[in-house]
Formats: structure tokens, sequence, C-alpha cells
């Protein structure tokens, strides 16, 4: 099969962010099939840094496993306008068919959120080319608009999402999704769901070092490393972190944040106000390089706030970065599925609860070495078994046959 993969945001590993869908389309190749990523050459993270020169609109980008084409795509001068205006200009592109006429006729477009619009054009571009369309939902909007954004639900702006949303969960072929519980979502919202399939994150072990120690061996020698990595924002319980941090200034603990994201100069701020002398904020790094930046870690740390987005399912990528790193993992969730509880790779607390999250630092901290690389041990088992791209791009490849030999075509508008 011919597939392009249409996600505003996707990158190689050569650059900081989230590779789930490069690795998917990677691990689609390796299963017989043919893949373009049609991606933003800039986004509301990176609106400075645009991979093509004033007077290009696109690039086809043959220099990584999987094949790029770049779109010009407009940001924004106000940091309020940066993400919608930078979202319209990506849909645009794609109504245009920026690009695309020198690419051979797909047999499935996948489309993906966040960028409902360029989703919705995904759809119509699949319908033009009497392909099947696949609805990717990597984030569930606009709910995490309004619930995490503190934006009005009866916002114009919103009420055109929600409908985009509704009209693409009706129109798919299959609808994929990290959450293993988007199908209650899209039945809350009177869609049917029969067409919705878990399609966990993951990694993708060949870029893992194999050369990680269970045990850090300076261990006893040094202050205990905890790190988080990836996006300082809202959808992070960062300040949960933070507090954490203050309630155990009494024991020898780094805690290190490796990453940035539009609150990383407000956490600073938070961090400096509260005196903690034992945060560290670290630069983020291309994907390439994250495992060797994160071997100095002998734990790491997440909190998953408790809002309705994640009541449908985990779907924070870094959590398997952790597992694949051979390292305990303390965990802040009330999310319905949690693989550091499911494999006993770390200790488990509820959601945006510093205090619980500071007894479990404490536990941690008092472990022996043979607990702490039992919790390593119990991690490397959880993604060797079920959480690696190998795994589920197998099974992502046998469901996109199965969506593209189906005769009925649902994704006619």
């Amino acid at each position: 099969m011919n597939i392009w993969f249409l996600h505003h945001y996707a990158i190689p590993p050569s650059l900081p962010g989230i590779t789930r869908h490069y690795y998917l389309a990677r691990e689609l190749q390796r299963n017989g099939h043919k893949v373009t990523m049609v991606a933003a050459d800039r986004n509301h993270r990176n609106r400075k840094a645009s991979r093509l020169p004033d007077n290009i609109e696109y690039l086809y980008d043959t220099s990584h496993d999987v094949n790029f084409l770049w779109l010009k795509c407009v940001s924004g001068k106000s940091v309020k306008a940066i993400r919608i205006i930078n979202m319209l200009s990506y849909a645009w592109q794609l109504k245009k068919r920026t690009g695309l006429h020198n690419l051979e006729k797909p047999d499935i477009i996948i489309g993906c959120t966040p960028n409902l619009f360029g989703a919705y054009i995904a759809k119509r571009l699949a319908k033009a080319y009497n392909a099947k369309f696949v609805f990717h939902v990597g984030e569930i909007w606009p709910l995490m608009l309004t619930e995490l954004g503190g934006i009005s639900r009866y916002n114009p702006l919103i009420m055109l999402m929600a409908y985009l949303e509704k009209k693409l969960y009706k129109k798919s072929s299959c609808i994929i999704s990290p959450q293993i519980y988007l199908n209650k979502h899209i039945q809350s919202l009177g869609q049917n769901s029969e067409r919705t399939y878990f399609i966990p994150n993951a990694i993708a072990f060949d870029t893992v070092p194999d050369d990680i120690p269970f045990i850090n061996p300076d261990v006893k020698k040094r202050s205990f490393n905890i790190m988080y990595t990836g996006a300082l924002g809202n959808a992070n319980g960062i300040d949960q972190i933070l507090l954490c941090a203050k309630e155990v200034k009494d024991l020898d603990i780094s805690f290190l944040f490796l990453g940035g994201g539009p609150l990383k100069d407000k956490y600073i701020e938070m961090a400096q106000t509260l005196n903690l002398k034992n945060v560290k904020f670290l630069d983020p790094v291309p994907r390439n390089d994250i495992f060797a930046a994160m071997k100095i870690a002998d734990a790491f740390i997440v909190n998953i706030p408790d809002e309705k987005p994640y009541s449908f399912g985990m779907a924070h990528n870094k959590v398997f970065d952790y597992m694949a790193m051979r390292k305990p993992t303390i965990i802040g969730s009330n999310t319905p599925d949690n693989p550091i509880s499911e494999f006993n790779a770390g200790i488990a607390v509820p959601a945006d609860n510093h205090l619980s999250m500071a007894h479990a630092v404490r536990e941690l901290f008092s472990k022996d070495e043979s607990s702490l690389e039992q919790f390593g041990k119990n991690a490397l088992k959880g993604i060797e078994s079920k959480y690696n791209f190998r795994l589920i791009g197998e099974d992502l490849s046998v469901l996109l046959e199965q969506t593209c030999h189906t005769q009925k075509d649902i994704a006619k508008a």
C-alpha cells in the first residue's frame, strides 16, 4: 500500500520532539508499505526555525528512513495567535495540494490531531484520491483546550473544532489512538466507536543503547538523580513535581528537568521562588540524543494531571522512554491504564498529589540496589514484550491492510 501520513508536527529523530508518527511510519515500511510523512516546516514550538528557504513553498526530504514532504507554514507574531495561525496555514497548504502532485496516488491517508483543520482536509483529500481515511487521535481536541487550556466550549473556534471532530469520527474508515478508552469519548459525542483501535505509544528498541546499566555504578557516590523529560506545559503537571522537590530538600537528591515548552520560564521562576537548590533545568536535545542524555538519571518522575482528557487513557510517550532506560519511575496518575503499575516498574501514586509523590521519592531513595534493579528489569520486560514499535507496527500494518480492503467506503462525505 501507499500511505500518506499527514501530521502537522511530525519530525525525524534528528530533532527534539515527539517521534511516535515517524517510528510508526518506519515500521509500516518494514512491513512492505510505502509511506510519506507530510509535515509543517515549522510549528508553535520552533516557529523561528524554518526548514525551507524563503522562496521555497515545499521540499521533498529523503535524508531519513522515512521520506518527508515539508510544507511552508506561516507562524504568528502574537503568542496567542501562533498555534492557530500555524494550524490553518498547514491546512491551507494541504487544501492547495502543495507538493502532493509529485507523490504516488495513496491507498490510505492518515490525518492526525491536534490539527483538526488539517485532519479534515486530509479526509477531503482521501475522497478526492479515492483512498481510505484513517483518523489518528493522539490528543483529544478540542477537549484538551477546554479542560486544560481554560477556553470556553462556547468559543466560536472551539465550536468549529467540535464540529470537525464529530465529522471526522463519523467519516473515518477507522480511528486509531494511543488512548485505550477513546471509544468512550466518541460514544459520549453520539458517534459510532466500533471502528476505533488502540495503538499504544512505545519505544523504537533499536534506538536504545544496549549498554545501559540497571543501576548507575556510582549511584551511592553522588546525589541521586531523578529526571523528568519532555514538554514543560499545562499537560504535564510540573508544578506538582516542583512541590515534591521542596518536600524532600533534606535528601541528597537532584531533580533534573530535560526539555522545553511554553511554561519553562514560569517553572524556573517557581523553582527560584521556592528556593529549590535541588532542581536543575536542562535544554532539550534531539530525539537521537535523548537516551544518552537520560543516562545520568537513577530514576524518573512524571505527573499526569487528573483531567478529563486523560480519563480515556495515557497518551504520554515519556513513560515508555523511562521504562526503556531500565530505571524505576515514580508516576502520579489516575489514568485507567498505567504501564508502570502493569509491570511493577516503579511506584504509582494519585495524580496531582505532591505529598504522596514526595513519600514515594523517600521510599524509592531508601531502596537497596537489588530492589532498584528489579524495577528496572520489570520495566525492560514491559518494553520487550508489549510496548515496542516493532510489535505495534506489525499490528498497525494488518489493521491498515484490512481497512484498505474493506469494500464499504466510509470516508465519503
